[in-house]
Parts: C-alpha cells; sequence; structure tokens
C-alpha cells in the first residue's frame, strides 16, 4: 500500500469506495426521478390563484351542460333519471 501512496494513489479511489459511490449515485439517480414525475404532474397546474378558480368554474359549467345533455338524451328515451345535482 505504501507503493501505492508513493505514486498517488487516493484511498477513496480503491474499489470498495467506488462501488459505495456508484450504489449512492444509482440511489440518488432514483430519487431524482421520482422527484421529476412527481413535479411533471404539477405543470398542468394554473401559476395563478384566481386563474385556477376561473378554470374550476368553467368545468362546473361544462359539467352542468353534459349533464342537462344526458338528461334530456334520457328523457327522449323515455328513462326515469333521478334529480341528483352533485355539485349542490
Amino acid at each position: 500500500m505504501n507503493d501505492l501512496k508513493q505514486v498517488g494513489f487516493d484511498a477513496s479511489l480503491d474499489h470498495q469506495s467506488l462501488v459505495e459511490l456508484s450504489e449512492k449515485l444509482e440511489n440518488t439517480k432514483k430519487e431524482v426521478e421520482s422527484l421529476n414525475t412527481k413535479l411533471k404532474s404539477y405543470h398542468d397546474l394554473t401559476p395563478n390563484f384566481y386563474s385556477a378558480k376561473v378554470k374550476i368554474e368553467e368545468t362546473k359549467l361544462e359539467l352542468n351542460k353534459v349533464d342537462r345533455l344526458l338528461s334530456e338524451k334520457m328523457d327522449a328515451l323515455g328513462c326515469v333519471s333521478p334529480e341528483v345535482n352533485l355539485l349542490k
């Protein structure tokens, strides 16, 4: 080992140390990948609170429209539909 130190060998570069560093690197890569996946799920969100509220209201209006259309279609077919509004 003294011969290695004389030629500039660094103990942090021995096989065991490199294996441990490699394992840490793999674990870190997996963690970053997991965090990136979680982050991507937030990219569709609007950054502005008021814009988000507007988007929610637009979606509620669209849902009401679809609900009315469904009720009309069911009435046209003679189906009995309960009058349930999930938004109230």
